[in-house]
């Protein structure tokens, strides 16, 4: 029982990996394929190792009490450039 959870648990990882991609804002995914060895870690299609990325770039790299929607629209302008 418990060696097929883990073989499913396997199998959806690619799933789940292209979910949690899928969900990133543009500017999210740049960042997150700005950080270290991101050829590599996108070819193993880690989706818990994408998430500690997502959760380090939200905690790290946003700064708080600033205008969220103004500073998308920055991001944007920036990347479009």
């Amino acid at each position: 029982m418990r060696l097929e959870k883990m073989d499913r648990l396997e199998r959806n990882k690619p799933r789940v990996y292209a979910l949690i991609i899928g969900q990133l804002s543009q500017e999210s995914l740049v960042k997150v394929r700005q950080m270290p060895n991101w050829d590599t870690f996108d070819n193993e299609g880690d989706p818990l190792e994408l998430m500690k990325r997502v959760m380090f770039m939200a905690t790290h790299l946003i700064r708080s009490g600033v205008d969220m929607e103004g500073t998308k629209l920055e991001a944007r302008e920036a990347f479009s450039r």
